[in-house]
């Protein structure tokens, strides 16, 4: 799913604030849908979503499915309307279980890294680093 691209973002301790707020957890499998699952997925980057105000874990967010129509996470039918969109029965989730590790974490560079440190992509409590 394609996310948006903000002028400005703000950091805290697991990154920046709003990134990887919601997960599309398939029913079938239990795992994150992810669009590097092409067989399963590649369709997910026909959708994008953004933050109806300011972003932030649990706040809404809305979500523009393939085709233009729209739903927001806050909609009582969210699940439904993204599983049709899928082709699949999806949760749209705002509460990874624990010891959740999202592959991709978006860092291109370790330069602001301590020496002899390597990047991390595993959540370690609180938050988790979001992008949607």
């Amino acid at each position: 799913m394609q996310g948006e691209v903000p002028e400005e973002v703000t950091l805290d301790a697991s990154g920046v604030v709003g990134d990887r707020a919601y997960a599309l957890v398939d029913h079938e499998t239990g795992v994150v849908a992810s669009a590097k699952d092409p067989r399963r997925w590649a369709g997910l980057l026909a959708f994008s979503a953004r933050y109806a105000d300011e972003p932030g874990a649990g706040r809404p967010v809305t979500i523009t499915l393939p085709g233009g129509a729209q739903v927001s996470s806050a909609d009582p039918d969210v699940d439904a309307r993204l599983s049709a969109a899928v082709g699949r029965p999806v949760t749209l989730s705002a509460s990874p279980s624990s010891g959740a590790v999202y592959d991709g974490c978006g860092q291109t560079s370790t330069a602001s890294l301590p020496l002899g440190s390597s990047p991390r992509c595993q959540r370690r409590g609180g938050p988790p680093p979001a992008r949607l």
